[in-house]
């Protein structure tokens, strides 16, 4: 429920695109994608308060979850490449935003 280091309110894992398709598509196959993403809940214990002596809250929370083939041969480096899902890929379709020009 923490991470190594910095990490402040945003994580970001790199994904592996198919090449030589019309639109873009997440690598299945063996060398791409080694890692998921796994939503779930967790009940928190708070502080007690004084009508509440046992106070507790639920709060979801994302795990990567790594696959067989993320220590494999094929990756000496141990870098993860996660699945993002079929959403994430509407986001790599042209055009791109526009961006704010530097004033400098």
């Amino acid at each position: 429920m923490s991470a190594e280091g910095y990490a402040g309110t945003s994580a970001f894992i790199n994904t592996r695109l198919t090449h030589d398709t019309e639109t873009p598509q997440i690598d299945q196959s063996p060398t791409g994608v080694n890692a998921l993403l796994a939503p779930f809940e967790v009940q928190l214990t708070l502080p007690p308060r004084p009508n509440d002596p046992n106070p507790t809250r639920w709060q979801p929370l994302m795990a990567v979850i790594a696959l067989d083939n993320l220590y494999a041969d094929h990756n000496p480096a141990g870098m993860v490449l996660l699945d993002y899902g079929d959403t994430y890929l509407p986001m790599l379709q042209p055009p791109s935003p526009t961006i704010k020009p530097d004033p400098g």
